[in-house]
């Protein structure tokens, strides 16, 4: 498991875990996420990754999308508005 912070803001992130695992996109009263923050994240374990919204926190995930990536997908997590972000990429299918 791991909780994004500031300083993921601009990384690429690479998962290897071979289980299942999350992310966690903290709250904007825990980080001071600037405007426009992108982070991107690839899964190349063989788990899924579930994206998970902190408190208060919306994800808004890819049409036809969830919030799961399975191996080899990838993802943009983009800073729309305050605890608001969009996901911009490849997850399972709903």
């Amino acid at each position: 498991a791991r909780t994004l912070t500031t300083t993921d803001a601009g990384a690429y992130i690479r998962h290897t875990n071979a289980s299942a695992s999350t992310v966690t996109v903290a709250p904007q009263a825990s980080q001071t996420w600037l405007a426009n923050t992108e982070i991107h994240i690839r899964r190349a374990g063989a788990g899924n990754l579930t994206l998970t919204p902190g408190a208060g926190v919306t994800l808004n995930a890819p049409s036809g999308g969830t919030l799961t990536m399975t191996a080899a997908m990838s993802v943009t997590l983009k800073r729309v508005a305050e605890d608001t972000w969009d996901v911009i990429g490849q997850t399972v299918a709903a």
